[in-house]
């Protein structure tokens, strides 16, 4: 009778805690949060590219204290957010050469207790659970899972001068930053492969390593007014 009811009591406990387990937040919503998780970073996706497209045009990011309601031609209206999540503009009213975009994943509290937030900056994409208040943090979160990509170094590829150490795009080539770490070998700058149909750019899906964007002429397989504009008027 003794071990019926100590069975009992296990079985109890092994039930309060697989009720437990079942009733956690977001249990029976977890594909919707995911599903949301997922849009807002692809949404920051189009943010970040096409102000580093519109960086190409302008040598210089749309400066703002609040989330622009557009970038240019690049973007004509900023994705709305979905449900439990916002989509916060880091103030770079003072420094036009460098922006900062996130947003905190629905996901991230069940995960790390300070949560996860999804940056993309002018150094690149990458989850963090220390939340960034100023640019500066923007490109020096802890807990980084991406690689950070320094502005005076973007399209320059390998030193002159020093072996190569890493695989390089040459001329023609294409490179679509999958894993953050492609590169144009030095002397060759990335331009975005676009389309310019009906006066809107679509956002790049790639670039192409090239030295002949910005020569004055229009000219390629891949120049046009959104993927080379200081060419192609």
């Amino acid at each position: 009778m003794k071990t019926l009811k100590f069975l009992s009591i296990i079985c109890f406990i092994l039930a309060l805690f697989l009720l437990g387990f079942v009733i956690r937040p977001g249990f029976f919503d977890e594909p919707g949060i995911r599903g949301r998780d997922a849009k807002a970073m692809s949404d920051l996706e189009q943010i970040g590219l096409a102000m580093e497209m519109y960086f190409d045009q302008n040598d210089k990011y749309i400066a703002s204290s609040v989330l622009p309601k557009s970038v240019g031609i690049f973007l004509n209206d900023i994705p709305e957010s979905p449900k439990n999540h916002s989509y916060n503009w880091i103030n770079n009213i003072e420094d036009d050469q460098r922006f900062c975009v996130r947003t905190e994943f629905e996901s991230g509290r069940f995960r790390w207790k300070e949560g996860i937030y999804y940056i993309f900056s002018n150094c690149g994409t990458e989850e963090t659970n220390s939340q960034p208040k100023k640019l500066d943090d923007c490109c020096e979160t802890k807990n980084s899972k991406m690689p950070k990509i320094d502005p005076s170094e973007r399209g320059t590829g390998n030193t002159e001068g020093e072996p190569a150490t890493e695989v390089c795009a040459k001329e023609g080539e294409e490179i679509f930053h999958i894993n953050g770490d492609e590169k144009c070998c030095l002397g060759l700058k990335e331009m975005p492969i676009t389309e310019g149909g009906g006066g809107i750019c679509t956002i790049p899906m790639g670039y192409i390593c090239t030295a002949f964007c910005g020569n004055g002429k229009c000219e390629g397989e891949y120049e046009n007014k959104c993927s080379c504009p200081k060419d192609c008027k």
